[in-house]
């Protein structure tokens, strides 16, 4: 620390405001409801405190309250992702699906590599069931698992979505990704070789189908030795 050449400059305002944000995020995700109001009272009307407040309501559950204190925030800030992200959240899982869509397809347009943030929109395109949701949420999902393959969640909402569309073949290979991450290689393996049956010999999924059953081969392997 003493040989850093930033020992001596102050954060930025920037930095600290970022700070702030997850902080309040932290707490609101984390501590209990009295808690966090508490630490930040409903007198306290900064950026951050509204920020707590807003997570802690949906969490407890006072929706109304909830999305009293995140409107306010996107009214001051209609660009932060992060804030129509927990807004569609809020609609989501208070089973206002339909109504969480705009928000999420908002935060992914101004974030659009965060995986989660993709992964939670697709997920609510999925709960629609209507055939033009499917379609998208199999757009948003294959972005995701692009950034972020290791999500087994993001896997499963693409099997649904391709199994609702009768995509047989890549319902099988989303399901066989899903159960590689999770370990369970036997099943990794079955609906990879399901995958190749019905694939073209040599397309990308075929291939990727190829690779889940060597590892799968593998892992069992060393397992047993």
């Amino acid at each position: 620390m003493e040989q850093s050449p930033y020992r001596d400059i102050p954060d930025s305002p920037e930095e600290i405001r970022a700070l702030k944000l997850i902080q309040a995020k932290l707490a609101g995700f984390t501590d209990d409801f009295d808690d966090v109001l508490k630490k930040f009272p409903v007198s306290d009307t900064s950026e951050y405190a509204r920020y707590a407040r807003a997570i802690a309501y949906f969490r407890y559950p006072d929706i109304e309250n909830g999305l009293k204190e995140i409107n306010s925030l996107l009214q001051q800030n209609p660009a932060n992702p992060y804030f129509h992200e927990l807004k569609g959240q809020m609609l989501y899982e208070n089973g206002d699906v339909i109504g969480a869509l705009p928000s999420l397809e908002t935060a992914t347009q101004i974030l659009p590599y965060e995986p989660l943030i993709l992964t939670l929109y697709g997920t609510a395109l999925v709960s629609t069931n209507r055939v033009e949701d499917l379609k998208k949420a199999i757009e948003v999902l294959r972005t995701s698992v692009a950034y972020d393959p290791n999500n087994s969640s993001s896997w499963y909402q693409l099997a649904i979505a391709y199994n609702r569309l009768g995509d047989t073949a890549n319902t099988a290979l989303a399901t066989a990704e899903r159960f590689l991450l999770l370990g369970n290689l036997a099943k990794a393996k079955f609906h990879a070789q399901r995958a190749q049956e019905l694939m073209k010999a040599g397309s990308p999924g075929s291939l990727r189908a190829e690779d889940i059953i060597s590892l799968a081969n593998r892992k069992i392997s060393e397992k047993n030795n």
